[in-house]
């Protein structure tokens, strides 16, 4: 599936099960093993016993970087959406993972740098930068927070890039000629073990051993 249309299909696939619905303001994703506790800061996200909060969303760019201030909050069936002053910020629950998104309705009014979001993590796992995607591991169990997509009001792809700075991650979008309003949306999926060129039928897994640190498949 092409990665701009998996949060559209998931978060429909979510809404058509029960097993995706937020109540109470927590959630589980069956399919990602995940389990979801929202309140006014963000959300805290535990897979096993590793748990990872994404918290404290400050926006802007460069110097000018600040909090995004109150929100109004809502939820509805598999979505919960923050509503701040100059963005909203919503959260799908669906069979690919928690997708994260920002719709922004216009550009910062100062400074020249690229668009960024800036989230505070939580929860004291090891985090990590790969290939373009944050890997969070603590307690036995992975996170992966990728697939990182950014578009603006014509569909045309933003180049995007994540930072890790501290205990700080960075959502960082070259808006230079881009079109208003933009919309961001990285996905929060379980970290899994796969071949390289895996392909059916070759038994990956099928003998496994651990010594320490490592793990020979």
């Amino acid at each position: 599936m092409p990665l701009a249309a998996e949060g559209a299909v998931s978060a429909a696939l979510g809404g058509y099960s029960r097993d995706y619905l937020v109540s109470g303001l927590r959630a589980i994703n069956p399919a990602q093993r995940l389990r979801l506790r929202f309140s006014g800061r963000g959300v805290e996200i535990a897979a096993g016993r590793a748990r990872v909060g994404l918290r404290g969303v400050a926006y802007g760019r460069g110097a000018a970087l600040g909090a995004a201030g109150p929100a109004r909050m809502s939820v509805h069936n598999n979505s919960v959406k923050y509503r701040f002053r100059r963005f909203t910020e919503w959260f799908e629950n669906g069979p690919q993972g928690l997708e994260q998104g920002f719709d922004v309705a216009a550009p910062p009014s100062v400074g020249r740098e690229s668009l960024t979001f800036a989230l505070t993590l939580t929860g004291g796992t090891s985090a990590r930068l790969r290939r373009g995607a944050l890997l969070l591991t603590g307690e036995g169990s992975s996170l992966r927070y990728g697939g990182l997509i950014a578009t603006d009001a014509d569909g045309h792809l933003l180049h995007s890039w994540l930072q890790l700075v501290g205990d700080r991650l960075l959502i960082r979008v070259d808006d230079r000629g881009a079109r208003y309003p933009l919309r961001i949306d990285p996905f929060v999926q379980r970290s899994e073990l796969s071949a390289t060129r895996g392909a059916s039928g070759e038994e990956f897994g099928e003998s496994v051993a651990v010594s320490g640190r490592t793990l020979v498949v």
